[in-house]
């Protein structure tokens, strides 16, 4: 039963080349990766691609779609898909296709809107076409593309913790990163708008703990946000700048909580990333958060900065509390292991 997957090359600094690392590792089979290209336009390079999936031997063709991936607007993705639609049709080869994130009608913003509707309707329906069967990783997804296409053969899959902790002390690593011992507040990750990054400056500037923005700008695209948001951090903040891996690791064992007051999420791999490492996390109130809360005591949602920072106050002032949340995210992450969900794409892969 070996795979092919198609997915963001090994190359591509992307979260989709790194779950698919994830899977391909925990995965009992023999797998091939079809590496492309991650937002780009050369849509010869796409349709190299789509004919080495042609020629593949494998029964298993799994595609790791994010309409991302494809360049502005997915634009490239129809070589890929058609490709894989003529696989099902003509070669009794099975096609498996996660939906990383979902587009409906929905999705699109003025001007134009009915003709992009009709696009990513189109998209879609393509997409289905191809597939034997979905992958959605989010609840979001699967609520926003069931219905509106009627699809009968789907699996919902948790996202997956998808790293080992790192084995060093919390004082090692606030050493290793230069950080004070005292009571930290992280928000970990890239620095973008969706993230609240404005509620987590506020929350730092009505606070006397440290509050740490792990990480700085992927591209230019959000250089004049970042700025502005970092101009605003007060004393108490500490800005690391974009860290290497072993550094980025050793920010969840450095800190004491996860403060992800995201404006938009159906799924998190910086969530993931604290759970992993024992590190409880305070949400905002999206449904993604408000979800999880009720699987594990370790996410706490929160409607404001006021909420949140009761929470902080109650989670620093109740030790025992607190290890049973720093509990609860080492037992969220022994749960949604990688292996438990290879396990689950192989069920998928032999039905």
């Amino acid at each position: 039963m070996d795979v092919t997957f198609i997915a963001s090359g090994k190359d591509q600094d992307c979260g989709i080349n790194d779950y698919t690392t994830s899977i391909e590792s925990a995965l009992p089979v023999e797998s091939t990766r079809i590496g492309i290209k991650s937002n780009s336009t050369d849509i010869v390079h796409y349709v190299r691609k789509s004919i080495d999936a042609l020629r593949s031997d494998d029964p298993v063709i799994h595609l790791q779609h994010e309409y991302g991936v494809f360049g502005p607007g997915s634009i490239c993705s129809w070589p890929v898909i058609f490709t894989l639609l003529l696989i099902n049709v003509f070669t009794g080869k099975r096609v498996v296709i996660t939906i990383h994130t979902a587009w409906d009608s929905t999705t699109p913003d003025p001007p134009l809107i009915w003709l992009k509707r009709f696009y990513i309707w189109l998209n879609n329906r393509l997409i289905l076409l191809a597939a034997d069967h979905i992958i959605f990783l989010s609840e979001r997804g699967k609520e926003r593309m069931v219905p509106e296409y009627n699809i009968k053969n789907y699996t919902l899959l948790p996202h997956g913790v998808q790293v080992d902790p790192i084995d060093i002390t919390q004082e090692q690593a606030r050493d290793d990163l230069d950080w004070p011992g005292e009571e930290i507040v992280v928000l970990p990750g890239y620095i973008r708008p969706q993230k609240g990054y404005e509620d987590f400056v506020e929350a730092a500037q009505r606070d006397d703990r440290i509050y740490a923005v792990a990480g700085g700008v992927r591209n230019e695209t959000y250089d004049s946000y970042a700025e502005e948001i970092l101009d605003d951090l007060p004393s108490n903040a500490i800005h690391t700048g974009v860290l290497d891996f072993d550094e980025f690791r050793k920010v969840f064992v450095a800190a004491d909580v996860c403060y992800l007051p995201y404006e938009d999420a159906s799924q998190s791999g910086i969530l993931n990333w604290a759970m992993a490492h024992g590190l409880p996390v305070v949400g905002s109130d999206l449904p993604y958060f408000l979800r999880l809360s009720e699987e594990t005591d370790a996410v706490t949602p929160t409607s404001s900065v006021e909420d949140a920072l009761g929470v902080f106050d109650r989670y620093f002032g109740d030790g025992e509390a607190r290890n049973d949340q720093i509990e609860a995210a080492k037992q969220f992450a022994e749960k949604n292991s990688m292996e438990n969900i290879a396990k689950e794409h192989l069920k998928i892969y032999r039905q």
